[in-house]
């Protein structure tokens, strides 16, 4: 176990050093030298020699893929999945009821959702079960044509969609991080837009028409999700910077021409800060909100340059033979230097990685993982990995086994490999949040006073805003209930208790030192109690009591 461990943190450091490598390698050689030799890489294939349907055949490939995964966590327990995945439920049966009057926070995902509201007349068991379904699959169709776009191979596109969905980062995603989701495969189309940025052969126009893109899809992640938007956008500007020291690295019978272009770059995020602060206040929160908010994140969910443990867990729950394939990718990259400088998207792939990692380690955010979950290990294992087998000495070596297309086999078989291997990761058994006994459910919802035997108790935002601002509690079952905590806990308890399920946290020691039991299977928490225990600023609760329900602990 010690040594699998081992194998995982290894790889895995070796991965973001390469990427830090191959960053600085590529801006030294390509950004301040400017090596006008070293540009593109020439495709073999281009969009007009792959037929449509060859294209349409691929996606389907992926497609039914993606949702083979999916579709296997759904095998022990047919129960909607996921934290967060009530939440989105909360807003399709608003939109559905017609009493979704205020502007969304989430509104591309919102809107992409509601034919799923329609489609199931509303039904939020369905709904819990069908949405990660939709969500990946427009995940692996934009992240294929994002691939397509830049490589202009339909196999190597292909082969990199297959290593995006087999691997638990997909997984964990689609559980119930859905805006996340879209956001990282808008992300990938921003950067094959950006791609495109960093030839220097692009013309004015061109490079227009790329910016106007790139404005568009920027606007489209801040409209999917507000707070990474931010993330992307920082990163954006972090690209806007790099391309204009390229710019003013050119040849000087094109500096008129780069005047317009620079201008055009500069001008570019100007207007996407000016409308994402004009939504940001109009349509989502005002001042006063938006100060809590950042007091709510700065002060209680980072720690800047305090090392924060407990981040690191994504990485071990990663399907190891991609870890082992992004690491043979980097090191093959760094190897072939003349290849990856021809790969401007490996470049922009490599920064964005080098650049969420020292986030990670600036900020030490508390909720660092899904930070992890931007890391593209499986897009650079695919594109790695395929490049190396397209290495002229490798095929010349292969070509002797003549009757045999062995590096085609080797592709099929490493596909073959990523999704069996993704199998057993294919269900988080901890985010199954629905108790299967039907009995349990039957005496907790009469404890509650409901007459309903299977019912989700959702907690809202505003009932919870001193835990997280995005942070939302399930419970119980396939209906949705909205309400307050007042009618939530009808029987015997105030308004200032909270329901959390056993599921969602284990009764540790330290709880159990801090509880008091008030009936078989429920116990009081003091929280002011637990606060002094624990002695840590982040456990920041108003109400002193907690109500806490064990599923297995006797009759209720």
């Amino acid at each position: 176990m010690n040594l699998i461990r081992a194998c995982y943190s290894f790889t895995f450091s070796w991965i973001i050093i390469g990427m830090g490598y191959l960053t600085v390698l590529y801006f030294i050689r390509q950004i301040l030298m400017h090596d006008s030799k070293n540009n593109q890489l020439v495709q073999k294939d281009c969009y007009s020699s792959i037929s449509v349907r060859r294209i349409i055949l691929a996606l389907v490939i992926c497609i039914i893929t993606a949702n083979i995964i999916v579709g296997l966590r759904y095998l022990n327990s047919f129960n909607p999945k996921g934290f967060d995945t009530p939440y989105y439920v909360y807003i399709l049966r608003k939109v559905y009821s017609g009493k979704f009057l205020s502007f969304p926070s989430y509104f591309l995902i919102t809107f992409l959702l509601i034919p799923l509201t329609y489609i199931f007349n509303g039904d939020p068991f369905l709904l819990g079960i069908a949405i990660p379904f939709y969500i990946s699959t427009i995940f692996i169709i934009i992240v294929f044509i994002s691939f397509f776009i830049m490589t202009k191979s339909l196999i190597h596109s292909l082969f990199i969609a297959i290593c995006a969905v087999s691997n638990f980062f997909f997984v964990r995603l689609t559980y119930d991080l859905f805006s996340q989701t879209l956001t990282i495969s808008l992300f990938y189309l921003l950067i094959a837009i950006f791609t495109n940025l960093f030839q220097s052969n692009a013309s004015r126009k061109d490079y227009h028409i790329s910016l106007l893109k790139a404005g568009i899809i920027l606007t489209l992640i801040f409209l999917t999700n507000i707070v990474l938007s931010f993330v992307i956008y920082i990163f954006f500007v972090l690209l806007s910077l790099i391309l204009t020291i390229k710019l003013f690295k050119t040849c000087p019978e094109k500096i008129e021409t780069n005047k317009s272009k620079v201008s055009a770059i500069i001008l570019l995020p100007v207007i996407n800060a000016s409308f994402a602060i004009a939504y940001y206040i109009v349509f989502v929160h005002n001042v006063e909100n938006i100060i809590n908010v950042y007091v709510q994140i700065v002060t209680r969910e980072t720690s800047f340059l305090r090392p924060r443990a407990g981040w690191e867990w994504i990485i071990y729950e990663e399907n190891l033979p991609i870890l082992v394939l992004c690491s043979l990718a980097v090191t093959y990259y760094i190897i072939r230097e003349r290849i990856f400088l021809k790969l401007s998207y490996i470049f922009l792939l490599a920064l964005w990685s080098s650049y969420i990692f020292s986030l990670i380690f600036i900020t030490n955010y508390i909720q660092s993982y899904r930070l992890i979950l931007f890391l593209p290990i499986a897009i650079v294992a695919g594109s790695g990995i395929f490049h190396l087998l397209e290495e002229r000495k490798l095929q010349r070596t292969l070509s002797k086994f003549k009757n045999i297309r062995l590096a085609q086999v080797i592709k099929i078989g490493l596909a073959i490999l990523l999704i069996t291997t993704i199998f057993p990761l294919a269900e988080i058994p901890s985010y199954n949040y629905f108790p299967r006994d039907a009995e349990i459910l039957s005496r907790l919802a009469s404890h509650f006073g409901f007459d309903s035997t299977e019912v989700i108790y959702l907690i809202s935002k505003k009932e919870i805003t001193n835990v997280s601002p995005y942070w939302y509690n399930a419970y119980l079952g396939n209906n949705v209930f909205i309400g307050n905590i007042s009618q939530l806990l009808a029987r015997n308890v105030t308004a200032s208790k909270i329901v959390i399920h056993e599921n969602l946290y284990p009764l540790d020691h330290i709880l159990w030192s801090s509880s008091e039991s008030i009936g078989d299977g429920i116990y009081l928490i003091n929280i002011t109690y637990l606060k002094s225990i624990l002695k840590n600023n982040y456990v920041k609760i108003k109400n002193d009591v907690i109500l806490y329900v064990l599923k297995n602990a006797g009759k209720i």
